[in-house]
């Protein structure tokens, strides 16, 4: 096969290899959003956050109850302990203080929050606060990866049905050239008409490769949003779910936006946070009463 023959040969593989279907279903834009929303490590990364912030929540909750401390010791000495009268010149052999050479004590103290100026309501309401914050980015995280999703999704589509048309678009122009050059052998058009038509094939050749690159990137970028290997192959559904109930006025648009936007919520949340941790250390400077026993 000559190079110039291999060369036309490239377009027809390369769509080949992008529009055959594998032998499983189709996915849909459902199926693709579940595999990311289990694969993605930043939004599993935002979830752990999250779960922290609540347990820090839990923790500062805790404060309100008692407290138990429990110590103890072992000793062992050279010799049993005992009192000293050496000092009174007299023979007295001085008593032990207990049997043996060794001894344990243990205790165990437990402190009850009485009075702390507030510091333990402050602190809870700030942990609470933190954890509908990071709550809310981790709805935000989750909300974004779907969309980055989506817009991949459609990206794939995008680029198949332009690289369908560009393979369209190339067996025209090759028809074409087989009327013209036929046309020229008979001497019925001059050899301008079968150049401008050759040129124009080899310029829709190129763009059927450039088309059949940008759907490999495409679904690249697809298989990397939900954790699969960046070659696999994948056939998609052309369906995409419209969204229901939404109003047609833009203030309610604009209206729905900032009330369900969750970057706002955690920003809202952050600030309550400060204000209560403020609260907090201004309580330290009162009195602080707990009963300890």
């Amino acid at each position: 096969m000559k190079w110039h023959d291999a060369r036309r040969a490239m377009p027809a593989a390369v769509l080949a290899g992008l529009l055959s279907a594998p032998a499983s279903a189709a996915e849909t834009l459902e199926d693709a959003w579940a595999r990311a929303l289990a694969h993605d490590q930043a939004l599993a990364a935002a979830r752990s956050q999250a779960e922290s912030a609540q347990l820090d929540a839990a923790a500062a909750r805790a404060q309100r109850w008692p407290t138990v401390a429990v110590d103890g010791g072992y000793t062992w000495l050279d010799d049993a302990p005992a009192f000293d009268f050496a000092f009174t010149g007299l023979p007295i052999t001085p008593p032990e203080i207990f049997g043996g050479d060794d001894f344990a004590m243990g205790s165990a103290t437990v402190t009850v929050p009485v009075f702390t100026g507030g510091r333990i309501s402050s602190s809870i309401a700030a942990a609470e606060a933190r954890g509908r914050g990071a709550g809310a980015q981790a709805l935000g995280a989750e909300q974004d990866l779907k969309y980055a999703l989506a817009d991949a999704y459609v990206g794939v589509l995008r680029a198949r049905k332009a690289l369908e048309v560009a393979a369209s678009n190339v067996r025209t122009l090759e028809a074409l050239v087989g009327d013209i050059g036929a046309m020229y052998e008979r001497e019925l058009v001059p050899k301008n008409d079968l150049l401008a038509v050759q040129v124009a094939l080899a310029d829709a050749r190129q763009n059927q490769l450039r088309a059949a690159n940008g759907a490999e990137i495409a679904l690249a970028s697809y298989n990397r949003r939900i954790g699969e290997p960046l070659e696999r192959p994948a056939e998609i559904e052309e369906s995409i779910p419209v969204p229901e109930g939404l109003p047609a006025d833009l203030g309610a648009l604009v209206k729905m936006a900032t009330d369900q936007r969750t970057e706002l919520d955690a920003l809202q949340e952050q600030a309550r946070a400060y204000g209560q941790m403020a609260k907090a250390e201004r309580a330290r400077v009162l009195p602080q009463v707990s009963l300890t026993g």
